[in-house]
């Protein structure tokens, strides 16, 4: 089961949280639970995560798995590039065998 939320509730077994490159580059995270704001921030600080296009890193959380998935530049992300983005995360390797998958969408609106 897919549950999409405006917060984290973290009773699911995986976390997808979905960035904008310059989130990623500005640090700029949306309200998250300290452990896993820490765990992601430390992920952006040391660089393994830039947020391109299709990129995905998986963090291990305290609850479970947490997914970073990297939609690019905000100006060049569409509606059918969100929906394609969102499959090839959910349809991935590190989310294939989990039951339960919480989504943290993309945090301003779009004019799509």
């Amino acid at each position: 089961m897919i549950s999409f939320r405006s917060s984290i509730t973290g009773d699911k077994q995986a976390l997808v949280i979905f960035l904008e490159t310059d989130q990623v580059k500005a640090k700029r995270l949306p309200d998250f639970p300290k452990a896993v704001k820490a765990a992601v921030l430390a992920v952006l600080a040391a660089g393994h995560f830039t947020g391109e296009t299709g990129e995905l890193f998986p963090v291990s959380g305290e609850k479970g798995l947490v997914l970073l998935a990297g939609l690019g530049a905000h100006k060049d992300l569409t509606a059918t590039q969100l929906r394609i983005l969102a499959r090839s995360a959910f349809l991935s390797s590190y989310l294939k065998k989990l039951k339960t998958v919480e989504v943290v969408p993309p945090s301003r609106p779009r004019e799509m």
